[in-house]
């Protein structure tokens, strides 16, 4: 190549990102310029005004940051506009960060505050969601917003009292949501939230039921392999939500036979949508404290009562909430704490069953000391309660479970499985 001349050529580097290499001809010794880990002889024409090559500059120093710069025989390895992009995302998320909240405590101390500098946080993260979308970190960052606002959500819906509100963040978190690749948007927690508030604390069940069928139709989407842990999970949820659907279309009570693979599974995913109620309901957080710090005497018992008397409704409370009902002291008010927050009848199903399931593990097992209250220590009285209060709630099912085939009897079974070894076939029993 001549004395002098520059060349461009784009490479891809280590980290997946790409890079244009400037290649110039040696000439005489310049003063240096320092580029990546040390000191490269730069033709003097470097000297001269700056020379702009996509998003870097070099004039005795290079100045994009964001990229790995890298020396080769007479090469310069500058930013590219995407990396250029990148570090300009970086550092305007690093920055809306650092203002919210303004102070840690600012949520006890000045909720109003609290809530107006969240609201301007998910709007300002929103729209720089929107100018970076070409950015592929940009997908992280609102996987953190939508957690945000759905939590932020639930705390103005229950502590706050503000279903208004709640609505607008819910509806916000689902926007930001949409688009997600898999899997950081494989749970549909916004939506959910926002149908069972719009059931329960709006009165509008029409609305709700879009929702709950928003969210079968993303279930139906899915191309899970059934052999993998994240189709008995799918299969849970899309049970629900068909049990909701139903309820709300025709008032029918959940009266099916729960999946018999998924319906512990089931159990967990809906505790762990549960669970999320605590940190914005205080009401929960205090029952949980209450009862979960020792076992309850006659006093613990009856605060409990009155404060689940008192519960606002929803649906996630019988998960949250299921191990203390015997707390209400006859079997008549756990029926009538059921339906309300359960009307389809679907998590009371489950909780009885994961209930029933654990039953032979936990009746003869001592509690430890200091152990709260829970499935596993309630007392046989417990039991004999809330055996009554399923036999008043929980629909006997229309049908028997299918019988598979392949299950008839030990020899087919076995026979199966072997031949399954031999495939091999994951799915078979």
């Amino acid at each position: 190549m001549p004395a002098g001349k520059v060349a461009y050529q784009d490479k891809a580097c280590p980290d997946g990102s790409k890079a244009t290499v400037v290649q110039i001809a040696p000439l005489t010794p310049a003063p240096q310029a320092h580029v990546g880990f040390g000191p490269v002889m730069l033709p003097s024409v470097i000297g001269a005004p700056a020379q702009h090559y996509g998003s870097g500059t070099v004039q005795g120093r290079t100045t994009s940051g964001s990229a790995r710069r890298r020396t080769e025989a007479g090469a310069i390895t500058l930013a590219t506009p995407a990396a250029a992009r990148k570090r300009t995302f970086d550092e305007r998320q690093s920055k809306l960060a650092r203002g919210f909240p303004s102070t840690p405590t600012l949520r006890e101390r000045d909720p109003a505050r609290y809530l107006a500098e969240t609201e301007t946080y998910l709007e300002r993260g929103e729209k720089l969601v929107r100018t970076f979308s070409d950015v592929q970190a940009v997908d992280l960052f609102r996987r953190d917003l939508v957690h945000t606002g759905t939590t932020v959500a639930s705390w103005v819906r229950f502590t706050l009292r503000d279903p208004a509100r709640a609505e607008g963040l819910y509806r916000r978190a689902i926007s930001l949501q949409s688009g997600l690749p898999r899997p950081l948007a494989d749970a549909d927690t916004p939506r959910f939230w926002l149908a069972d508030l719009l059931r329960f604390d709006l009165q509008r069940p029409e609305e709700a039921l879009v929702e709950y069928r928003a969210m079968v139709a993303n279930l139906n989407r899915r191309t899970t392999p059934r052999d993998s842990p994240d189709s008995a999970f799918e299969r849970a949820a899309m049970q629900w939500f068909d049990a909701e659907i139903e309820y709300l279309d025709s008032r029918q009570r959940f009266s099916e036979p729960l999946d018999p693979t998924s319906f512990v599974v089931g159990q967990f995913v809906i505790e762990g949508l549960a669970r999320g109620i605590g940190p914005g309901d205080p009401a929960v957080a205090e029952l949980w404290v209450l009862l979960r710090n020792g076992a309850p005497g006659t006093t613990e018992r009856r605060q409990a009562a009155s404060r689940l008397e008192a519960l606002s409704a929803s649906n996630l409370r019988i998960p949250a909430t299921f191990d203390f009902l015997p707390s209400l002291g006859s079997a008549e008010q756990v029926a009538a704490y059921l339906r309300r927050h359960d009307p389809s009848g679907f998590q009371s199903a489950v909780a009885f069953a994961v209930a029933r399931a654990f039953a032979l593990q936990t009746q003869r097992r001592q509690p430890a000391p200091g152990e709260g209250m829970s499935i596993a220590t309630w007392t046989e009285q417990d039991r004999a309660l809330m055996l009554r209060a399923e036999a008043l709630v929980v629909t006997p099912a229309k049908r028997s479970a299918r019988v598979d085939a392949r299950l008839a009897s030990p020899e087919v079974t076995w026979r199966g499985f072997l031949a399954a070894l031999r495939a091999p076939d994951l799915a078979a029993p």
